[in-house]
């Protein structure tokens, strides 16, 4: 294993957010949310939690409602801290799980806005879309 990588601790049932810990994910595990309301960031030194860290904990009690929630992150840019985008990725401890999060989360409203959620299973694989496109030429010729 690499020295990157440390050990998740467990915060509130959830084993870890994305605050600068460095990890493994299993994309079938994972699923995609987009659409989030980020308001203006805190500062760290007014001893509250920054925006994205508390957008984390809300997403990871939302979908702890549905099943365990292995991680959640919502990707910064490395030198500001601040979001990239109005999105996140939940991952859970089973792809069922994920499949089952994506399919009842989709299209809820969450702080005002409805959420689009995207699954394991919503979003081809690599190698798929290269089968499809191959079969797919076949027959056209």
């Amino acid at each position: 294993m690499s020295s990157d990588f440390a050990p998740l601790p467990d915060v509130c049932g959830v084993a870890a957010f994305s605050q600068g810990v460095r990890h493994t994910s299993n994309p079938d595990h994972t699923i995609f949310v987009s659409g989030l309301c980020l308001e203006a960031p805190t500062t760290p030194g007014d001893g509250l939690p920054t925006e994205t860290a508390f957008l984390e904990r809300l997403l990871a009690e939302l979908f702890t409602q549905l099943a365990p929630v292995r991680r959640v992150s919502v990707p910064r840019d490395r030198i500001t801290g601040r979001p990239l985008g109005n999105y996140a990725f939940v991952e859970f401890y089973e792809a069922k799980d994920a499949s089952f999060a994506a399919a009842v989360t989709n299209g809820i409203f969450f702080r005002g806005q409805a959420l689009q959620t995207r699954g394991p299973d919503l979003l081809p694989s690599l190698e798929g879309s290269q089968s499809e496109v191959k079969s797919q030429e076949r027959v056209s010729n």
